[in-house]
């Protein structure tokens, strides 16, 4: 089957995201001393870590959870396209939304702007991780329906490609 290969590299590419994710968050510097003595040196290894308490948010309102435009409710995953919009899996809201840079309000990439779950090519339900490709084309881990769909850039609909 054509998409067995393009599962195989999403399925993995997800995986190496989630493990690149929990390796960076906090994670600020590895801090290696030395001491010398006169009969041995030794090296002591330290993992220094460093919160950042302020940041910037870049998609929905912050602690405000709904499914306006411009909310998300339990975002779980997020990916970058070619023009740097920032996709988000709305997990709770059962859509993918696309952010632009500097955008007060994001758009449905896949699933529907109200959040309703469904099973149809048009729905998504708990979508749980995202990968796109060169051309901007989405594929969708729509945990809900035990599938991983395929949008096509600017599709309205998606294509199963693995599940049912």
């Amino acid at each position: 089957m054509k998409y067995s290969k393009v599962l195989l590299v999403v399925l993995g590419s997800f995986v190496v995201l989630c493990s690149m994710g929990a390796l960076s968050i906090g994670i600020y510097s590895l801090v290696t001393r030395s001491a010398s003595s006169r009969n041995s040196s030794t090296t002591n290894t330290s993992l220094g870590l460093r919160w950042y308490t302020t940041g910037s948010i870049v998609a929905g309102l912050g602690g405000i959870y709904g499914s306006a435009s411009n909310q998300l409710y339990s975002p779980i995953s997020l990916a970058f396209g070619t023009s740097n919009g920032l996709y988000v899996a709305d997990y709770g809201n059962n859509r993918i939304q696309k952010w632009v840079i500097g955008g007060t309000t994001g758009s449905t990439a896949a699933g529907q702007p109200d959040g309703v779950s469904g099973s149809t090519p048009s729905r998504l339900t708990l979508p749980a991780g995202i990968v796109l490709d060169s051309g901007d084309n989405l594929y969708v881990s729509d945990s809900g329906n035990h599938r991983v769909q395929l949008w096509l850039n600017g599709s309205s609909s998606g294509t199963t490609i693995a599940g049912t």
